[in-house]
């Protein structure tokens, strides 16, 4: 009974940690989306209509890799756990 309680402690430790990283970068993420916000603004407002365009269909391209990248970093870590 008492391997289980400390068994269940180091578990409990681990998903606390691990749900803490997550709101960690969570945060750090919401501070980057409004920080590139205030750059589209900017570059809006530099690059000419067509460049502008050319930058937000790259930009779009480099998120929807970044997203699957990281659900493939999620998907592989659940499964290992």
């Amino acid at each position: 009974l008492v391997g289980v309680t400390i068994l269940n402690a180091v578990f409990t430790f681990i998903q606390e940690y691990k749900a803490e990283q997550a709101m960690k970068s969570f945060k750090k993420l919401m501070t980057s989306r409004g920080n590139a916000q205030a750059k589209d603004a900017e570059l809006k407002g530099i690059l000419t209509p067509e460049q502008y365009s050319i930058y937000e269909q790259k930009k779009s391209e480099m998120e929807a890799q970044v997203k699957q990248k990281l659900q493939e970093k999620h998907q592989a870590a659940q499964s290992s756990s």
